[in-house]
């Protein structure tokens, strides 16, 4: 089975609304090796191990398999823990000089319950504040020790250079908008629509995350245009949909007179 395939119906089994089972999981059915790899290059193995577990498959995997799934799950789950006490330790910051951070994409799912917390993997924390607190917002992360991070933004770009600092698991983009298509999000209507999660944090609506997933993966990163799909971005997309209670008739309306319908 293409390994691409093999890890889609993984990651659609693993949703509760199709428990898809898969019929024979060994390694002679399956290419383990590739598929993990290929999982790991996608950023969704600790997710795969998720959906394994969710559909009761976890105890058919051959027993390496098994270990290394378990394996990446506890690591990355040890290592999104050590990032959300780094985005509490920021929104103190923050806090302490008068500013509230939206926070976008992946650390998002670092303050919900569910599976999300523990098998979302994360590159970086990326929040969202007033363009007019943005100078204030590096200021304060300087104060607190934070640099420059070995990575380059274009200039003008919607955040500045990336931030790190010395004991802290990730860099951190402080952005003034959530992309660059700025007339189809804009950064205050997040802002508005935003609800406090922590002290100096917020999380944005899940139709506004909704929105900032499409944007991001398809038109940003060029998925749309270059025929990708990303297996990470994927998933979140079809976590945040899940739940009921979505105006998917405003959401459409929106994104026609916006142009990305």
């Amino acid at each position: 089975m293409d390994q691409a395939v093999f890890i889609e119906q993984l990651l659609v089994a693993g949703r509760r609304s199709r428990m898809v089972r898969l019929d024979d999981l060994s390694e002679s059915a399956i290419d383990w090796m590739a598929s993990i790899k290929r999982a790991n290059s996608e950023l969704c193995a600790p997710a795969l191990t998720t959906a394994l577990m969710e559909t009761g498959e976890h105890p058919a995997l051959p027993g390496e398999v098994a270990a290394y799934l378990d394996h990446i799950l506890e690591s990355n789950e040890k290592q999104n823990e050590a990032v959300r006490t780094q985005c509490l330790m920021l929104g103190d910051v923050l806090a302490n000089a008068g500013i509230e951070a939206v926070l976008l994409k992946g650390a998002c799912w670092l303050f919900e319950d569910g599976p999300g917390r523990a098998d979302r993997m994360l590159r970086d924390i990326d929040f969202l504040v007033a363009p007019e607190q943005a100078a204030a917002t590096v200021y304060a992360m300087r104060r607190a020790g934070y640099h420059d991070a070995p990575i380059m933004a274009e200039e003008g770009h919607v955040h500045p250079n990336p931030l790190m600092c010395a004991g802290q698991p990730a860099t951190v983009e402080p952005h003034i908008e959530p992309t660059t298509r700025i007339a189809m999000l804009p950064g205050h209507e997040m802002r508005r629509d935003s609800t406090p999660v922590a002290q100096g944090l917020r999380l944005p609506s899940r139709p506004h995350r909704i929105v900032h997933n499409v944007l991001h993966a398809q038109l940003v990163n060029g998925d749309l245009a270059g025929g990708m799909i990303s297996f990470r971005d994927t998933l979140d997309l079809a976590r945040l949909i899940e739940p009921d209670g979505l105006d998917w008739n405003q959401i459409a309306s929106q994104a026609r007179q916006r142009g990305y319908f």
